[in-house]
């Protein structure tokens, strides 16, 4: 089942105690809008993050300890993101 934004008003709703005559439709979207605003200010993105590697490391050769390491940093990362898509 995928997270909704009914699923994430309901969540909100439910966390603040308090039922739709308080926090109205409108509310919500300003307070999710304003949130995903921040997010998108604050967080790094690819505009604005530089990837340096060693001048030997060329990932094309895929060998050598850079090219390891990198791979392994990778499955490890894989692996964390599914761990928590898996125990939402």
């Amino acid at each position: 089942m995928a997270y909704t934004f009914s699923n994430l008003k309901t969540d909100i709703r439910n966390y603040t105690e308090v039922d739709s005559d308080v926090l109205s439709d409108s509310v919500l979207t300003t307070i999710v809008k304003n949130a995903e605003n921040r997010i998108y200010r604050e967080a790094d993105s690819d505009d604005n993050v530089t990837v340096r590697f060693n001048s030997n490391f060329d990932p094309r050769d895929r060998q050598g300890p850079e090219y390891e390491a990198a791979e392994a940093a990778g499955k490890e990362f894989v692996k964390a993101a599914m761990q928590y898509l898996n125990s939402q």
